[in-house]
Order: structure tokens, then C-alpha cells, then sequence
């Protein structure tokens, strides 16, 4: 019986050092194939053990997980193992600097309703917020939060990275200006920024019924009406939709509803030179159902 020692190598980014082998402390060279290491004729006694130590070098190849590479002796006339299978683990991790992305932001007291931090305004201290792994950040006294290794993202295409800030950890009377949830493209080795901004301000509740989206003169005057409202400045705007139309189709016509608004606040700010008008119309829908 001709005995082969046997080392699978369990990434194909697992690249052998030549010279680097040695069984029970004596060099001895392999011959390499693919993910195989083989020794041939190898002579282990009934019940004996052998040391096998080598130099693997990890490319580009593998990726960060655990990898288990095994040894066995098996029986070169017909492949069977003959012996315990050895396992030896490699744990790959992320490199902070050329794997990580990290990710620094900020909440800020957003006065002029732009969703932008703006000259003179400060952060706001105690918010949380979180991503999709359910991790938990807190802002400073500063109002700046800052994440390490936010991701690893993909090698070839990067991958989405998503932080909503808790609005109830806002202090009472605030309300988003900003996009929230955010989410941005990241790839590797490289920062980036996710501000948010937050403002006192009011709500007011819009009821829409489904007879408005009929009717285009009392349409332009729900419009009209709302723009007079928003020229009192920091509002927040709430339009419920009592639909008798499908969810998807009921968001589709407030948000287009929201379109028109938008529309007429620019072309209203064009003709003026308030300052009102660069503030940022924020709204929020709510759909009920009858």
C-alpha cells in the first residue's frame, strides 16, 4: 500500500510558499495541484503522529470569512482515507484601512429648512440613529456621530449603506428636514458623510378626499391654500388621504399632488425675493383606507 499525505486547501485565493513546507521539523517539499498538496510515499507508523507546518499566502482570491483547510493521509490505489482528517482554521478579517468604509455625519438644527447644514447652525446632541444591522449610534454634544467599519462592501461593485436617524430621540418639538432613512453607495478603503437635518417647526393636517383628484379648480385652490400656509415658514405639511383606491395607486396620486405643490412654491419664489422661499416644503402622507 503506497500512502499519500494529503493537505486541501479550502480557498482557491490560498497560494503555497515554495520551500516553506517541512513534515516533523524536516524540509520537504509538496508537489501542488490546484488546491492540493501532496507528499507521496509517505511513511507513517500504526498509531503515530506527524507535524506538517507550511506558508500559505492569502490573494486576492479570498475573501473575510473562516476557511478550514485539512490534512489526511489516503491510500493512492484507491483514493480512500485512511487516517483522521487534521483541521486547521483561518479566520480572514477585514482590513481597517483598505477593506472598511466609515462612515462620519452629523444632525444639525437645520433653521432655513434647506435639509443642508448651513453657516451657524449647530448640531444636535443625544440622537440615535441606526442601521439596517440594528446598530445603534448616538450623536455627541456636537451632534456628530462617527461609524468604523460601517461596511465592507463588495470588491467589484460596492454595496448600499443605509442610517435612519429615531425621530423620537429628536427633542420635542423637531421634525426631519432631511431625507430619512438615507442610504449611499459605498466601496472600499474610503469615508464618507450622511448629515441630517432636523428643525422646530408645526404640523398642519391636510384631508384629502378622493373627489379632489377630479376636480381641477378645487385642486388649485387646495394648492393655493397650502402655499398661503407655508409662507408662515417652518411647517411641516401632512396630507391624509381617505382613498378608495389601492394603496400603490393612492401614494402615486398625493405624490403627485406633492409635485404640483412643490411647482407653484418655485414659480411663487421666483416672482419674490422672501426669503421664505428657499425653505424646503416637507411633507408626510398618510394613507387610510375606507
Amino acid at each position: 500500500m503506497i500512502l499519500q499525505l494529503v493537505i486541501y486547501c479550502n480557498s482557491p485565493g490560498f497560494k503555497y510558499v515554495k520551500g516553506s513546507a517541512a513534515i516533523d521539523g524536516s524540509q520537504s517539499e509538496p508537489l501542488q495541484d490546484n488546491r492540493l498538496l501532496t507528499w507521496d510515499n509517505i511513511n507513517i507508523p500504526d498509531g503515530q503522529e506527524i507535524k506538517v507546518t507550511l506558508l500559505l499566502i492569502i490573494g486576492s482570491g479570498a475573501s473575510e470569512g473562516e476557511y478550514i483547510n485539512k490534512a489526511f493521509v489516503r491510500d493512492t490505489s484507491d483514493s480512500f482515507t485512511i487516517s483522521n482528517v487534521a483541521e486547521a482554521s483561518v479566520m480572514i478579517i477585514p482590513d481597517p484601512i483598505f477593506d472598511c468604509s466609515d462612515i462620519i455625519g452629523k444632525v444639525v438644527h437645520d433653521k432655513i429648512f434647506d435639509g443642508y447644514q448651513d453657516k451657524g447652525e449647530k448640531g444636535i446632541a443625544g440622537v440615535r440613529l441606526a442601521n439596517t444591522y440594528g446598530l445603534l449610534i448616538t450623536t455627541d454634544q456636537y451632534g456628530k456621530y462617527h461609524v468604523p467599519c460601517a461596511a465592507v462592501p463588495n470588491e467589484m461593485r460596492g454595496s448600499n449603506y443605509a442610517l435612519k436617524v429615531n425621530e423620537r430621540t429628536l427633542p420635542s418639538g423637531y421634525f426631519m428636514t432631511s431625507e430619512n432613512p438615507r442610504s449611499i453607495r459605498v466601496t472600499r478603503g474610503k469615508m464618507y458623510k450622511m448629515n441630517f437635518g432636523a428643525a422646530i417647526a408645526k404640523k398642519i393636517e391636510v384631508i384629502i378626499e378622493p373627489q379632489l383628484f377630479k376636480n381641477a379648480q378645487e385642486k388649485a385652490i387646495l394648492i393655493d391654500k397650502i402655499i398661503a400656509k407655508a409662507k408662515e415658514g417652518k411647517l411641516i405639511i401632512k396630507l391624509t388621504y381617505e382613498s378608495i383606491d389601492k394603496t400603490k395607486e393612492s401614494k402615486k396620486k398625493v405624490r403627485a399632488l406633492i409635485k404640483e405643490i412643490k411647482k407653484s412654491w418655485k414659480l411663487e419664489g421666483k416672482k419674490s425675493s422672501e426669503k421664505i422661499f428657499k425653505q424646503k416644503l416637507i411633507f408626510e402622507i398618510e394613507i387610510i383606507g375606507k
